[in-house]
C-alpha cells in the first residue's frame, strides 16, 4: 500500500462521462484534489455531481476546493463531452496498464554498475548476462564462499589437473580452462596476456584496450544455369609457417559437387593463395573464384 500514491500519480483520467472520483482520481493537471484539500467532504463524490446543465457548478466548486482550484477547473476542464471516462496509464506508450511498467515505476533503482553495458549487452544470452553480473557482484557459489559461511567441505577444482581450491579468481583467471580462454581471447582481441592478478583487475585493465574488429558482409552468388563454380582459399599459420589450401565446387543450384584440401608445408601467405589457385586441372563450363588478397 505504501506505493499506492506513486501509482496513482501515474494515472490520468480523460473525463468524459463524469463518473471518475472527484477527490481521488487524477483528472486535473495539478494533481489529485484530495492531496490539496485539508478535509475531504463526501469521499464518494463523482465529477458529474459538480455539474449542472452540462457545465460546472461554480458555487459548489468554490465550496469544495476554494477559488484557486475552481478557476483552474473552469479554465482547463470542459464538461460538454460525452461517453465513458478514459483512464490512462502514463508510463505505457499505449496508455494501458501493465505490471512491467508498474514495476519500473515502483522499484528502487540504483546506479548502473561499472560495466553495465557489457554485462547486459543485447547480443548476449540472458543466462550469460546473469552469470557475468553474479561474478562481478561476488554472488557465484564458489567453494571458498560456501566455506566462509561456516559450511565445511573439501574443495577441489574439477577443471584443472592441480585440483586447486575453487575460488572466483581460480575459475576465471588462473585455472587451466581459464588460462586457455584468456590466452586465446588475448590473441584474437589484441590485448596483452597477464597471469597473476585478480580477475576484476584483469578485466578493468584489458577491456578498454580491446580493439573492435572490422565487420565485413560476405555473400556468395550461384553460377549460371549449366555451370559450376569453384571457390578456393589458402590458409597459413605464421608468415612464413605451416600452410595449406582447399576448394569447393557448387552447381547452379548451390549443391556441393566436389571438394578438396591439400597441405603445402612451410610457406608464406602469398604462396598458399597462389598454390591453391594455380589451376592444377580445369573445370569445364565453370567459374573460378579465389578468396584472399595477393
Amino acid at each position: 500500500m505504501s506505493c499506492l500514491p506513486e501509482v496513482m500519480e501515474n494515472i490520468k483520467v480523460l473525463e468524459k462521462g463524469g463518473k471518475a472520483s472527484f477527490w481521488f482520481d487524477k483528472w486535473l493537471a495539478s494533481g489529485i484534489l484530495s492531496v490539496s484539500i485539508e478535509a475531504v467532504r463526501n469521499s464518494k463524490l463523482f465529477i458529474k455531481d459538480c455539474w449542472i446543465n452540462n457545465s460546472w457548478n461554480s458555487d459548489r466548486l468554490l465550496e469544495l476546493v476554494g477559488s484557486e482550484l475552481t478557476e483552474e477547473i473552469l479554465q482547463n476542464v470542459p464538461t460538454s463531452k460525452s461517453g465513458q471516462d478514459i483512464f490512462i496509464w502514463k508510463p505505457s506508450p499505449d496508455g494501458r496498464f501493465s505490471t512491467g511498467t508498474a514495476w519500473e515505476v515502483m522499484r528502487c533503482k540504483s546506479s548502473n554498475t561499472l560495466y553495465h553495458d557489457w554485462f547486459w549487452h543485447s547480443t548476449l544470452l540472458k543466462r550469460i548476462s546473469m552469470c557475468l553480473w553474479k561474478a562481478w557482484s561476488n554472488c557465484l557459489a564458489m567453494d571458498d564462499r560456501v566455506q566462509s559461511k561456516g559450511i565445511y567441505l573439501a574443495s577441489s577444482c574439477d577443471c584443472c589437473a592441480r585440483k586447486a581450491t575453487e575460488t572466483i579468481d581460480h575459475v576465471l583467471v588462473s585455472g587451466d580452462v581459464a588460462l586457455t580462454v584468456w590466452s586465446h581471447g588475448s590473441a584474437v582481441m589484441g590485448v596483452p596476456f597477464t597471469h597473476q592478478m585478480p580477475w576484476k583487475t584483469k578485466v578493468m585493465i584489458e577491456r578498454p584496450r580491446i580493439r573492435a574488429n572490422e565487420v565485413k558482409i560476405v555473400t556468395w552468388s550461384k553460377p549460371p544455369s549449366g555451370w559450376v563454380k569453384l571457390n578456393c582459399d589458402g590458409s597459413y599459420r605464421g608468415n612464413p609457417g605451416n600452410s595449406g589450401g582447399g576448394g569447393i565446387i557448387h552447381d547452379s543450384n548451390g549443391v556441393v559437387k566436389a571438394a578438396f584440401s591439400t597441405h603445402f608445408g612451410n610457406g608464406t601467405n602469398n604462396c598458399a593463395e597462389l598454390k591453391t589457385g594455380s589451376g592444377k586441372g580445369d573445370v569445364p563450363y565453370g567459374t573460378f573464384e579465389i578468396s584472399g588478397m595477393i
